[in-house]
């Protein structure tokens, strides 16, 4: 294998891949990156079995050839060139050589013919979707996928395609973010599949830079996101997603309107004075004003905001995980958010004021048992790695 490259794109294209790749792994060839050079057409593979990332790049090809490389080693030689016109090439015992005006470099690398690429099944449904559309979906989902290995459909985010609906769904159990494109049309089959949260924020690494619309084919084991020059294919969660759809209130007696901005930086302010194992945040909703409250008695810290508000329905106090809220609030695009609630132990809707044009977002959080936060706090429990799970009365009734 011989090519020459100018170092900008061969680093690029390597920046494309390389998540894919295991920080910590038993198999060698894992940390590897398979080059395969065929005429002038460079293409780059990263796989952990699991998800598999493929780029192409056009050099200057000389030789035609395979070889799998360190990535960690590569990567960092890379980084370091300034920008410069490389020459790469392989030499006997698997080894890769990179000469540059600067110097000389050598890489003991593997055989290509052992890199584990990816067999991928029979993709029998394909679509397209614009790159911002789809990146969007993802980011306002994302972020409310369970961390929890013993759940594993919660630790993706399900697809729900259908020929005239797209929707994509995550929850943890305490949170839930339902995100639909109302305008979607596709020639394809209905079907719900879970994609795990990797392959889904390799995507939006990859996706920023593309113009032209993202095509999706999916089987029954398996997605695959065609980008302009990357591609990323997964293996799909075998499990089934429970029916969050349960989990949704249907009529909500309460309702408030803040505003966003406004609301987040008090969340900032108040939440340093809440308890590390509990996180909670007390919210007490009257007419015309909320009033925002956190305290942590095992270390004497307590702060207590107010702030102008629209709200209808009779006077309540409810509790929820700072942190929790924080991010559903965060992922709110309007100047105004809108919460309906029903009880303080209900689960409480957010939404924007208004839904962006082709798109219906709906969150829902479960509120903190504030009686069971207070016996937990006045027992000066042990702070939690998971932050609020132990204030928690239930989890989301699917």
């Amino acid at each position: 294998m011989k090519f020459s490259v100018p170092r900008s794109e061969f680093f690029k294209a390597i920046q494309r891949v390389i998540g894919a790749i295991q920080v910590k792994t038993t198999i060698p060839l894992l940390g590897d990156l398979l080059l395969q050079l065929e005429n002038n057409t460079l293409q780059i593979f990263a796989t952990d079995l699991e998800i598999m990332l493929s780029t192409k790049i056009r050099v200057e090809g000389v030789e035609d050839g395979t070889l799998a490389v360190p990535a960690k080693m590569l990567n960092e030689i890379l980084r370091e060139l300034g920008d410069v016109k490389i020459e790469v090439l392989s030499e006997e015992n698997f080894r890769l050589k990179l000469i540059s005006d600067r110097g000389v470099y050598k890489i003991a690398g593997d055989s290509g013919d052992e890199f584990p690429l990816m067999p991928v099944s029979e993709l029998v449904n394909e679509f397209t979707i614009p790159p911002s559309q789809i990146a969007r979906m993802v980011e306002k989902t994302i972020f409310a996928v369970s961390r929890d290995e013993l759940r594993a459909a919660l630790t993706g985010v399900l697809f729900q395609i259908a020929p005239e609906d797209l929707t994509l769904v995550a929850t943890d159990a305490h949170r839930l973010v339902r995100i639909k494109a109302t305008h979607f049309s596709a020639d394809v089959e209905e079907k719900n599949i879970i994609v795990p949260t990797k392959a889904l924020s390799l995507l939006l690494k990859n996706v920023a830079e593309e113009k032209e619309p993202i095509r999706i084919a999916f089987g029954e084991n398996y997605i695959v996101f065609r980008l302009e020059q990357t591609e990323i294919i997964s293996r799909l969660i075998d499990s089934n997603y429970p029916k969050y759809e349960e989990a949704i209130p249907q009529k909500s007696e309460k309702k408030l309107i803040l505003n966003r901005d406004l609301f987040a930086s008090s969340l900032r302010r108040i939440s340093i004075f809440s308890n590390l194992s509990t996180r909670q945040v007390h919210l007490s909703l009257k007419p015309e004003k909320i009033e925002v409250y956190s305290h942590d008695f095992n270390v004497g810290a307590e702060g207590m905001e107010v702030l102008p508000a629209e709200y209808e329905g009779e006077e309540m106090e409810i509790g929820y995980n700072s942190v929790y809220i924080q991010e559903m609030i965060r992922h709110v695009d309007t100047e105004e958010v809108v919460m309906e609630l029903g009880g303080p132990l209900s689960p409480t809707l957010i939404f924007p004021m208004q839904q962006m044009e082709g798109e219906d977002l709906l969150m829902l959080l479960m509120p903190i048992n504030l009686e069971s936060a207070e016996e937990e706090e006045s027992e000066e429990a042990d702070e939690y790695e998971d932050y609020g799970e132990a204030s928690y009365s239930e989890d989301m009734d699917y």
